[in-house]
């Protein structure tokens, strides 16, 4: 009887821990608000907790250039 009880203990455990996938839409857009490329891409959180994962995979945005513009490339990213 013990036994079972461990068993279950370190599945419900180990259960915490996994691998989580991150989709993110990717808008680029320049200053002036013109969206000039759109893409999706999908990333792996690996053995990880569920918070942890959601913490990794956020909106952010960062600059860039864009055919010698200066341009904001923003990911709209959730766990799946």
């Amino acid at each position: 009887m013990l036994s079972v009880i461990a068993i279950c203990l370190l599945l419900s455990f180990a259960s915490c821990r996994k691998d989580y996938t991150c989709k993110c839409h990717v808008v680029t857009t320049t200053h002036d608000g013109y969206i000039v490329l759109e893409s999706n891409t999908v990333n792996q959180v690996r053995t990880t907790t569920k918070d942890d994962a959601k913490s990794q995979c956020h909106y952010y945005e960062f600059e860039t250039d864009y055919l010698q513009q200066k341009a904001v490339e923003h990911h709209y990213c959730e766990i799946d």
